[in-house]
């Protein structure tokens, strides 16, 4: 039988260091096509900044309509989820189908790509990234984008799990080392993925494609 969580959201366990892969795949496929990152948002922020700061308004729009979509796709998952009681298996595969699009598109458009084109596959890619880190808070599963968190929850937990002197710390619920897999898997997937965009171009989203499915 289906697990089923509160507000009737059921579907099969879709392990989250798979989809962190998917996360760290595409957000390298962006970095090196156009320096932006379409998943960490954290990191997206301070180069939003940082251009901002140096008048590169250019850069800067880039970073922005990043963050921008990113919210948009994390509040579209979260509002389909919330009222239409969708299988999350259903959500994630609608995010493949997006990105199999635009991996599609992306690589049979002309090149150098116009700057329409390329704002146009930065915000469907960051859409898409928020689509899943919101898929993932509905599952109330470990975050697939934010590694930030991952890595500050996986050395809590180890302090705690291995100092009888971490008292004062709160007790972590899980063992330490799904966080450490899951930031070791995003980190193999980012560079698998980059890797493989620089001897095929955008097919190279097939990867974190296949981790979604």
């Amino acid at each position: 039988r289906k697990k089923t969580y509160e507000g009737a959201m059921n579907f099969r366990p879709h392990p989250a260091w798979i989809l962190a892969a998917a996360g760290g795949g595409v957000d390298a496929v962006f970095f090196l096509s156009f320096e932006v990152l379409t998943a960490a948002q954290t990191g997206n922020t301070i180069l939003l900044a940082v251009a901002l700061l140096q008048g590169q308004l250019a850069v800067g729009l880039i970073g922005a309509l990043s963050l921008l979509a990113f919210i948009f796709g994390a509040i579209v998952a979260g509002w389909t989820a919330g009222h239409f009681k969708k299988n999350v298996s259903l959500l994630l595969g609608a995010e493949a189908l997006a990105l199999i699009l635009l991996a599609g598109i992306w690589h049979f458009l002309a090149s150098p790509l116009t700057p329409t084109a390329t704002n146009t596959l930065i915000v469907s890619a960051a859409a898409c990234m928020g689509w899943q880190s919101s898929v993932m808070l509905t599952m109330r599963s470990r975050s697939t984008t934010y590694m930030t968190g991952i890595l500050t929850t996986f050395a809590h937990a180890l302090v705690v799990r291995s100092s009888a002197t971490a008292t004062h710390l709160p007790a972590p619920t899980e063992s330490p080392w799904p966080y450490g897999t899951t930031w070791l898997i995003y980190f193999s997937g980012a560079i698998l993925t980059g890797w493989i965009y620089l001897k095929l171009g955008p097919l190279a989203l097939l990867l974190p494609i296949a981790c979604l499915l």
